[in-house]
């Protein structure tokens, strides 16, 4: 056996003998001896003057004790604080179980922290999205009750608005409806009681006839939001065909 193992080492040797030697000498030196020797070596390294007060004074600045702390990095046992790495061996059952175990719990933990964030997270983005909620309802209703108390204010000039408005009717421009200041669809329907008007004073100006209350009813009914009025123009238009019928016209002429 003995012979064979020498006969290996041989044929390694030559296996290499080839290759170019390196410009470092080789090392035939145990660990022990080359741990003895790099402490040797650490020991002999000259140390610059005064560095170890300075040090002290700086970290003291910070309030930190360096002395203190030093003693505690000396007495610090790691023999007791770090369990050492073992290898396991293909027969040793207990341990490979008790090292799955160990795996398994590391896994585990780690996926319940994952899941814990992500509920976190989930749950941090639906009461932001919530509060946004509530507060952009709270904001919307008190613009509401602001235009509700300017509407109020301005209650006493309504009268002078519809005086205004009969001005526009009678008079001689064509002025421009006021644009409400609430919502998109109420200033589409004023809008679309304007279109009406305007075409009122035209044929007004043109001496011709207009049929303003089948206008007024059809921007009745296509904003039918206010029943109450959609019912009022239904009256006057149901009023007005029978009259017309007396007289076998089609629409009222508008007096000049």
């Amino acid at each position: 056996m003995a012979e064979d193992l020498g006969a290996i080492l041989a044929t390694s040797r030559g296996l290499v003998a080839h290759l170019p030697r390196p410009d470092l000498p080789s090392i035939n030196l145990s660990l022990d001896q080359i741990e003895a020797q790099s402490r040797r070596l650490v020991s002999k390294q000259p140390t610059a003057p005064g560095t170890g007060g300075k040090a002290t004074y700086l970290l003291a600045g910070g309030n930190v004790d360096a002395n203190a702390h030093a003693d505690l990095v000396a007495n610090l046992n790691t023999a007791a604080t770090f369990a050492p790495l073992t290898q396991l061996h293909d027969a040793d059952v207990s341990g490979y179980l008790r090292h799955s175990h160990e795996q398994t719990l590391i896994a585990c933990i780690e996926e319940g922290r994952r899941e814990t964030e992500q509920e976190f997270y989930r749950v941090l983005d639906e009461r932001v999205r919530k509060d946004w909620e509530t507060r952009k309802k709270k904001i919307f209703d008190e613009l509401g009750k602001v235009s509700i108390a300017d509407n109020t204010v301005a209650g006493g000039a309504s009268n002078l608005r519809a005086s205004a408005m009969g001005r526009t009717v009678r008079g001689s421009g064509t002025n421009a409806v006021s644009q409400p200041t609430t919502s998109l669809p109420m200033y589409n329907k004023m809008a679309a009681y304007g279109e009406v008007i305007r075409g009122l004073n035209q044929a007004r100006l043109a001496g011709t006839a207009y049929p303003v209350v089948s206008h007024l009813y059809q921007v009745a009914q296509e904003y039918a939001g206010n029943a109450v009025s959609l019912e009022h123009i239904s009256v006057i238009q149901n009023r007005k065909q029978p009259r017309n019928s007396e007289h076998g016209l089609q629409t009222v002429p508008v007096p000049v």
